[in-house]
């Protein structure tokens, strides 16, 4: 959110760190998906790119220029074909990364209104 750099918190030795290069600006990102691959995308609130980490490395990225705004997505869901669903909360439509290109589009009907959702689940149907 408010961050600067990645926070690690290692359970077997109950310990908390930083990594990664500074990442500026306010409000950055509300949370993070898991990929199948160890890296993490952090779903953008204000910024406008994705973010991605790989804890191999300790580095982030930002990838895909996402539309402009603030508090767009407040939650993530890694799909079946490994993209990432990203919850509108301002935005007005659903929006999903794909971590294979580092391109992000949005999907699905205009939906109106403010503080639309707050995170999202997988269905088993997918």
């Amino acid at each position: 959110f408010e961050a600067d750099k990645v926070g690690i918190f290692d359970p077997a030795t109950d310990t908390f760190s930083l990594v990664g290069a500074i990442i500026s600006g306010d409000d950055k990102y509300a949370c993070g998906v898991l990929l199948p691959n160890g890296k993490v995308v952090f779903v953008p609130r204000d910024a406008d790119k994705v973010g991605i980490f790989d804890p191999t490395t300790d580095n982030t990225t930002l990838v895909g220029a996402i539309n402009s705004g603030s508090n767009k997505y407040a939650g993530g869901v890694l799909l079946p074909s490994g993209k990432v669903a990203f919850v509108p909360f301002e935005a007005d439509k659903v929006g999903v990364f794909d971590p294979a290109t580092d391109t992000f589009s949005t999907v699905g009907d205009t939906i109106s209104g403010g503080q639309k959702y707050i995170g999202g689940v997988l269905l088993p149907s997918g």
